[in-house]
């Protein structure tokens, strides 16, 4: 088993689908938070000036937290069986990125007034393609792209965790997406996770909004 090293803020974050993963899966890993005031020294240290970092087995390093993503799931059998299963996968990654950084604008920019209007036609619009995809899998009864959790699962119930804080509504419309939501919960690994103290006390973002 390789050596991992997790840097990232005392947020969640970018970095928990990562930490999600992780920990559901059993997966030793040095969780190193880094406070933006010490940022300032690394940040020319790194590739784009960004984290996280994911550092393997001391001296391999990984910037973008998607790559981490990507690069955890080939390296323990989480990105699908074959190309095609890979390349469905990257597509709902891609879709859930694009879902966060909606996100992630509001609660930077315009958190305030725009709340309301980013709950009622963007997220219900994005929400409503999950569903869709989520149904044409098997129904919905298992996972989003085949019959055996993968890394676009960890993606997708953190962007639907980070959007249940905005809004605890918000998925009451959706009964796939709240099925999904309630089945990754529940698994061991994510429930003591989102239970502990290291999670429940970590905002979502460094403005501490949400």
């Amino acid at each position: 088993m390789p050596s991992y090293k997790l840097v990232y803020f005392d947020v969640r974050g970018r970095a928990a689908p990562s930490r999600l993963f992780l920990k559901d899966q059993n997966i030793p890993f040095e969780d190193e938070t880094v406070t933006f005031e010490a940022f300032g020294s690394l940040k020319p240290k790194l590739p784009f000036g960004q984290l996280p970092l994911l550092i393997v087995d001391g001296d391999f390093r990984v910037v973008q937290s998607m790559a981490i993503l990507r690069y955890l799931g080939r390296e323990h059998g989480f990105y699908g069986s074959d190309n095609k299963e890979a390349a469905l996968i990257d597509a709902i990654i891609d879709g859930v990125a694009e879902s966060f950084h909606n996100f992630v604008t509001l609660i930077w920019t315009n958190f305030e007034d725009g709340k309301a209007e980013y709950v009622d036609s963007k997220l219900t619009q994005e929400l409503t393609h999950f569903e869709k995809l989520l149904q044409s899998n098997n129904e919905g009864k298992h996972f989003i792209v085949t019959d055996k959790i993968t890394i676009a699962d960890y993606f997708l119930f953190y962007l639907l965790d980070c959007v249940l804080k905005l809004e605890p509504a918000c998925i009451d419309a959706f009964p796939m997406l709240r099925g999904f939501y309630e089945r990754i919960r529940a698994r061991p690994g994510i429930a003591a996770y989102i239970a502990s103290d290291t999670y429940r006390n970590r905002c979502v973002a460094g403005n501490k909004k949400i």
